[in-house]
Parts: structure tokens; C-alpha cells; sequence
């Protein structure tokens, strides 16, 4: 390019930025790492509830639902992505 005079051949700036793609490790799933989530969920999940009910304190008590909640909104969240999931599994590539 520097031989046809389409660049000056100086640099000035340079600007650059990271980006996430989409399909990162954190947003691909497939049914062995959602169940594995579940699970992993399904124990916290059950952890906290056992906490609380061990809880004395009204401060530790809603620490604790604050994040039992966080809990069950990830299962959630898991829950339909495995939805999601069982129709792509039954589509056959050539």
C-alpha cells in the first residue's frame, strides 16, 4: 500500500477496544454445562435455604433472601436456555 501512495507510512494514533463475541464461553451452552450449572445452582439454593433457616438475625436474614433470590433467578434463566436448547439438539447438519 506504502508503494502505491496510499498511506504516508507515519503512524499518528492508534485506537483500539476490546469486544465480547457473542459466542464467548459464557454465553454458549450445551446440555452437559447446563446441567452442571443447575446442579451447581440447585446446591446453593439449598445452602441458603438451610441458612436462613439457621438465621437469627433479621440483617443476615435478608442478606440471605437477597441472594436465594439471585439464585432462583439464574435457575431460571438456565432453565429456559435448556428450553431453548432441546429444538436446536433434534435439527440435523448436513
Amino acid at each position: 500500500m506504502k508503494e502505491w501512495d496510499l498511506i504516508e507510512g507515519e503512524t499518528v494514533a492508534i485506537d483500539s477496544f476490546k469486544i465480547r463475541g457473542n459466542n464467548s464461553l459464557k454465553n454458549n451452552f450445551n446440555e452437559k454445562k447446563l446441567k452442571r450449572h443447575l446442579e451447581y445452582i440447585d446446591a446453593q439454593i439449598s445452602e441458603y435455604e438451610r441458612m436462613l433457616d439457621a438465621c437469627d438475625m433479621e440483617e443476615e436474614k435478608e442478606e440471605l433472601k437477597k441472594k436465594l433470590e439471585e439464585r432462583k433467578q439464574k435457575q431460571s434463566k438456565y432453565e429456559q436456555i435448556q428450553k431453548d436448547l432441546k429444538p436446536a439438539e433434534k435439527i440435523k447438519y448436513r
